[in-house]
């Protein structure tokens, strides 16, 4: 599974102000972040710093997929760029090389 591949199977809008990430577009149904990448798929489930939401993270080599399964049981999906992923798993309080929390938020 690559970025490509997601962008070309499913519909994806740009988000306002961020020219690296696009959201699964509204009217597509509830997809489950399995079903989007297939069973095969690395990812690595997340507690939210905030604690809210599990955050799902798979890297692709041009890219990845941030998904923030909610209490509720919907599911926000989000494909990055490359550097748009690396930023905003940083921001979240993530390595992005590991996929791990940052040591700086366990001290």
């Amino acid at each position: 599974m690559t970025a490509q591949d997601l962008m070309t199977r499913y519909r994806w809008e740009q988000m306002s102000n961020d020219r690296g990430r696009f959201v699964l577009a509204a009217g597509q149904g509830s997809i489950a972040t399995d079903e989007l990448l297939g069973p095969d798929a690395d990812v690595r489930r997340l507690a939210s710093v905030a604690g809210k939401d599990v955050i799902v993270l798979a890297r692709f080599e041009e890219g990845g997929l941030i998904s923030y399964e909610r209490p509720d049981g919907s599911v926000v999906h989000t494909l990055n760029t490359e550097r748009a992923f690396k930023l905003k798993v940083w921001e979240m309080g993530f390595d992005p090389a590991t996929l791990t929390a940052r040591d700086s938020l366990l001290r």
